[in-house]
């Protein structure tokens, strides 16, 4: 009966310790992960966010800056980033403009606080 009580306790000393020092995986699939950890989401002076339609990435949709004519694609996945440098853009809202194949242009303007991230996430329609 000791050796059984001894057993036990050892074993939940060990279930106990293993617990501190083991964490569980984070889910990477979370949105809530601090995007200020990544520098290639997070950057001053940018915009960020997702292109889709319907919950659906939108294949080879582009991000347009109007006042620099700049086109930016977005990525694969959807997401897309753009630095607006307020020493030549200056401190007031931009327009961009989201296209893609299929899909009605859509213009939106944006004011992005100096040295902050702005997140725009944009529903492209498909054209009629």
């Amino acid at each position: 009966m000791k050796k059984i009580i001894i057993s036990v306790v050892v074993l939940v000393v060990i279930i106990i310790v293993g617990s501190y020092y083991v964490k569980p995986p984070q889910d990477m699939s979370n949105d809530n992960i601090n995007l200020q950890s990544d520098p290639k989401m997070y950057q001053l002076n940018s915009v960020m966010g997702e292109v889709k339609s319907g919950g659906s990435v939108v294949s080879g949709a582009t991000v347009t800056v109007v006042a620099t004519g700049e086109n930016i694609p977005v990525e694969p996945n959807g997401f897309y980033i753009v630095v607006l440098d307020p020493a030549k853009l200056g401190n007031k809202p931009k327009d961009l403009i989201f296209k893609a194949p299929g899909y009605a242009e859509q213009r939106q303007s944006v004011l992005i606080p100096e040295n902050k991230q702005v997140r725009l996430d944009v529903n492209l329609v498909p054209s009629k």
